[in-house]
């Protein structure tokens, strides 16, 4: 599978998506009328500012 970057609006879509799926509500009924992008954690600016690469892992993933 080839590395995509996704657009704000694709983000968004598929939130939208997944939560109108966990509450069982018809995506066409949905209408986003606006949203903001959320402000980055200290961690999070430190991590951007000083390049640092990392991965993250969950207690399903296999090392």
């Amino acid at each position: 599978m080839a590395d995509t970057e996704l657009t704000k609006e694709e983000i968004v879509a598929m939130a939208v998506a997944a939560i109108a799926e966990e509450t069982g509500t018809d995506c066409k009924n949905i209408r986003v009328k606006s949203f903001k992008e959320a402000s980055l954690t200290g961690l999070q600016k430190y991590i951007q500012e000083n390049n640092i690469i990392y991965k993250k892992y969950t207690l399903e993933d296999e090392l």
